[in-house]
């Protein structure tokens, strides 16, 4: 078993050699993405401190991968700009505003950049003037095809791989978490859901790469590698991950063919009807069918019914008064850095402030730490994406991609109702976002 220390540079020089074997092979870009998705095998757990700020193998890969591209190649890093550029540096701005008002002083500034335009940016040079896209595709799909045996093994052994290399997580609340009687997978990220969530945002590589390629045997192998993402999602033992996948691959199919647009509205139609009928009452049933116990407790005066699903539902009632009091820059990400996070108005009941202690809803979380400017920007993030790969569907090359990532935008923005938008996969939701922009700046290099 290798120390953190030890671990935290295997995987950094790893991801490197990888890259700069490719770079000098098929070009910068080819080698700047492949180095970034090598890096996504590692776990998320393992950080190191430098000079006061914490660094995992994603960043650090990040910073000296897109630092050596950079100093190489200045002259590749002018583009023309993309209405994603304008929303990422919002979140830039928004956070740094935030957290320098808030005591963090100039650091804040670059805590911000590195959080969200690093992966952005990454994933923007990544594909920008790369003339062999397919590789960075047949490098995702290897890389989701191995975590997803990874997700298997652990379901059925209780034993995660990753953990025998590189030692135990933090935390231990979920690590030996079971459900329906099987240990649930979490394999390189620190919860079974963001481990889910990560496959799924990575999905639009396997889409894409299934219409570039006209050979049948490819098509199957890359049909095998979205089977095996989907048993991944599976072995979470989660039903997010499970119900995102089918959706961003329902949601793709229903912009080109109008029949599965009919079966995605019928779908629609019949959750939107069920719910004006008895919110409430349908997530208890489907907690009891799924086996959440539901108990009572009380929240407000109110005695509300409880589970791990039905907290989602009660989630924005037991924070109101702290959102309510949040301001137009939020608490700062001191105040929301751990669960339960430390603001105040939180619930007066003992027992309600412990069950709601796990923020899972992105953007009550967000506007916590950010305020209503965070809010915002975080929903023309959202908004943004999905338009500007709404943009693309007619782009003969990149349609089936861009419309895919759409899709997984839309999806995730809805289903950060009941999750938390945790860096296990918040990075590659970003970097994802950069090669949405790379995309779009494919023809004007």
């Amino acid at each position: 078993m290798l120390d953190a220390q030890t671990g935290w540079l295997v995987g950094i020089v790893t991801s490197l050699v990888i890259g700069a074997v490719f770079a000098w092979w098929k070009g910068a870009e080819v080698g700047l993405g492949v180095a970034v998705i090598v890096s996504l095998l590692f776990p998320d757990w393992i950080r190191q401190d430098v000079l006061g700020i914490t660094f995992n193998i994603r960043t650090s890969v990040a910073i000296l991968a897109m630092g050596s591209y950079a100093v190489r190649f200045p002259w590749r890093i002018r583009s023309p700009l993309t209405p994603l550029d304008f929303a990422v540096a919002g979140l830039v701005i928004v956070h740094a505003c935030s957290d320098y008002y808030h005591g963090e002083g100039l650091i804040a500034g670059l805590k911000a950049y590195g959080e969200w335009a690093l992966p952005y940016v990454c994933g923007r040079y990544a594909l920008k003037g790369n003339r062999d896209p397919e590789i960075l595709g047949w490098f995702v799909c290897g890389v989701v095809v191995l975590l997803s045996i990874g997700g298997i093994v652990e379901v059925l052994s209780s034993v995660n791989p990753w953990e025998l290399v590189f030692g135990n997580r933090d935390g231990q609340a979920y690590r030996m978490a079971t459900r329906f009687g099987f240990k649930r997978a979490f394999v390189n990220t620190e919860h079974p859901i963001f481990f889910g969530m990560q496959l799924i945002v990575l999905l639009p590589w396997q889409s894409y790469l299934w219409c570039a390629n006209r050979s049948v045997v490819l098509k199957a192998l890359v049909s095998a590698t979205i089977v095996a993402g989907f048993f991944g999602c599976i072995s979470s033992v989660s039903r997010t991950p499970v119900l995102a996948f089918v959706s961003v691959l329902l949601l793709s199919v229903s912009v080109k063919y109008t029949w599965a647009r009919w079966v995605a509205c019928a779908g629609g139609i019949v959750l939107l009807i069920a719910l004006m009928q008895n919110p409430v009452e349908l997530v208890k049933q489907a907690a009891e069918v799924t086996g959440d116990k539901v108990r009572e407790i009380s929240l407000e005066g109110d005695e509300i019914p409880m589970s791990s699903v039905l907290v989602r539902v009660w989630m924005l009632k037991a924070y109101w008064p702290a959102l309510r009091d949040a301001g137009l820059l939020g608490y700062g990400s001191f105040a929301t850095r751990t669960f339960p996070v430390d603001v105040p108005n939180l619930p007066k009941d003992k027992k309600a402030r412990y069950t709601f202690r796990w923020v899972d809803n992105a953007y009550i979380l967000m506007t916590l730490r950010f305020g209503l400017a965070g809010l915002v920007a975080l929903s023309v993030f959202f908004l943004i994406a999905i338009w500007q790969g709404l943009r693309l569907r007619e782009d003969r090359y990149w349609d089936v991609m861009a419309i895919s990532i759409s899709s997984m935008y839309l999806t995730t923005s809805l289903l950060l109702l009941t999750v938390w938008l945790s860096y296990d996969f918040g990075y590659e939701l970003l970097w994802m976002s950069g090669v949405l922009s790379g995309i779009r700046i494919w023809d004007k290099d």
